[in-house]
């Protein structure tokens, strides 16, 4: 599927959380929410390409995804 992001963008949420372990059960919330919704979860640290630079790979995530959830925590 990560191969071709732009087939699925109409059921894909990209989502913006820290990777701290405090933010963990956040995570799962999230990753949860979006799934059970009917729809893909992608997030930046699933994203793994040796061939590819990781900002690329961001960049390339965001732009095939029609939704986008953050934690605006503080």
């Amino acid at each position: 599927m990560r191969n071709n992001l732009a087939t699925y963008v109409d059921v894909q949420v990209f989502l913006n959380y820290p990777f701290d372990d405090e933010y963990e059960p956040l995570a799962n919330a999230m990753h949860f929410a979006v799934v059970a919704a009917g729809f893909i979860p992608v997030c930046a640290k699933d994203l793994s390409a040796p061939d590819r630079p990781r900002l690329e790979m961001l960049v390339d995530s965001i732009i095939h995804c029609r939704y986008s959830l953050h934690d605006f925590l503080d």
